[in-house]
């Protein structure tokens, strides 16, 4: 009985156990599929609150685009009024290029504006830059002319300063030429009458006898010792054989060097008055001597 008993219990032992291990597999299982059913739950919540935002996004494109298509439409209305304002030009066009040999398409005539147009621009701005560079040259220009009108006023303020000194110049060289005259003319009479006495003195002396060409003779250029001799041989008294001595310390008479060196330092009436002095002197020369 024993026996049977322990074989019994080993026997229920043995199904207790693998009753067990069927149940820690049935409860692993169940904990998995708990597991696992979390993870769905989660994965399905997150996608449903992504789809929820998705949602609240597509609406919010939703309301975007149903607003551009308003405006959209107001535009298209406002666009079609146009079209149908313009629908002339439309037509005309029609008719330009079906009576034109040159453009066969409506595009071709708008091109050929666009660039015409596009043209008129460069030229406009061509001649703004023409205007201004014009502008500027005459500025230039009115300065050069300021700047010459300014230099021909200051050089013809120097040419009257230069003619007044030329003017004065002038005066002076005629008052100076009237001198030099006038002490040419001193010295010519001087010269002449100085030739006279000379002449005269030796006439005397020939007359008297004298001789001029042997040794004892007075030389023909000696018109001092010519006067000597005559002296002597007419017998002069003390009181002319004393102004003759005077007259000879006077000097030799002044020529026409002496006359222009005393003329370029003093005034023509001192020169005439000095001029006139050996006139004097030669006069009473004369008058001893004869």
């Amino acid at each position: 009985d024993f026996r049977r008993r322990t074989e019994s219990l080993r026997r229920r032992r043995k199904e207790l156990d693998e009753k067990e291990e069927q149940l820690k597999e049935s409860l692993f299982k169940f904990n998995k599929f708990l597991k696992e059913n979390d993870a769905k739950r989660g994965r399905a919540l997150k996608k449903a609150s992504e789809e929820k935002d998705l949602a609240r996004q597509k609406q919010a494109e939703v309301e975007l685009l149903e607003q551009e298509v308003l405006v959209l439409q107001k535009r298209r209305e406002t666009m079609r009024v146009k079209v149908q304002r313009k629908a002339v030009y439309r037509d005309f066009l029609h008719r330009v290029t079906k009576s034109s040999t040159k453009f066969g398409e409506i595009w071709e005539l708008v091109a050929r504006f666009d660039t015409l147009l596009a043209t008129r621009e460069q030229l406009l701005g061509r001649e703004s830059e023409g205007r201004q560079l014009g502008e500027a040259l005459r500025q230039q220009h009115r300065r050069f002319v300021d700047e010459q009108s300014d230099r021909i006023l200051r050089y013809n303020n120097q040419l009257s300063e230069l003619q007044t000194r030329l003017e004065q110049v002038r005066s002076l060289a005629l008052k100076w030429e009237a001198t030099w005259n006038h002490i040419q003319s001193i010295s010519a009479r001087e010269t002449l009458l100085l030739g006279q006495i000379k002449v005269t003195t030796l006439n005397l002396f020939h007359m008297m006898g004298g001789q001029t060409d042997d040794e004892n003779g007075v030389g023909i250029g000696d018109t001092l010792g010519q006067l000597d001799r005559i002296k002597q041989g007419l017998g002069f008294p003390r009181e002319s054989r004393d102004k003759v001595r005077k007259s000879r310390r006077l000097g030799p008479f002044p020529s026409a060097g002496r006359h222009s060196s005393a003329a370029s330092s003093h005034d023509p009436s001192e020169t005439f008055a000095f001029g006139s002095q050996p006139s004097d002197q030669l006069r009473h020369v004369c008058i001893v001597s004869c």
